[in-house]
């Protein structure tokens, strides 16, 4: 969340924060509280990759929403697969197309005091498939990253 890209760090975690916040409120995943933990690459794959490692090690963390940018998900990304971690990209994602609801953008100005940026509704957009998917897999049976997994792979988006 510092040099290059501070403010594109800021406005996914300002929106992840929202998504989860929301998420929490209405009862958590499978009856469940959700835990943020958000992790600094400082733009840099090295970095990136080092990041996705310490996630890997905590067996709690059941998914991730992110990298950022293409180069940092190139690294991070193998490191995340391989640890079984299910993640979603927003280097992946195209700004250009996507709308956000008027209810996110309402929520986001409150949490963050700015409009959102094209990559925080990305984030946001992302961090509620990952939920969704966390819900769907703890409603039918354990919540683990596989179960999560699976259902972020049947998810309709």
């Amino acid at each position: 969340f510092e040099e290059t890209y501070r403010d594109d760090g800021y406005a996914a975690l300002h929106a992840v924060k929202l998504a989860v916040g929301e998420r929490n409120a209405a009862g958590g995943v499978a009856g469940r509280q959700v835990a943020l933990v958000a992790l600094n690459d400082n733009g840099r794959p090295d970095e990136a990759a080092m990041q996705a490692a310490k996630l890997g090690v905590d067996r709690d963390v059941l998914g991730v929403v992110g990298p950022l940018r293409e180069a940092t998900g190139a690294a991070a990304g193998p490191v995340l697969t391989a640890d079984g971690l299910p993640w979603l990209s927003l280097s992946d994602q195209h700004s250009d197309d996507f709308v956000p609801p008027a209810e996110f953008v309402a929520a986001y100005r409150s949490v963050a005091g700015v409009d959102p940026t094209p990559q925080a509704a990305l984030a946001y957009d992302a961090a509620i498939r990952l939920l969704d998917a966390m819900e769907r897999a703890g409603r039918s049976g354990p919540l683990t990253r596989d179960t999560v997994s699976v259902a972020l792979g049947q998810s309709d988006r």
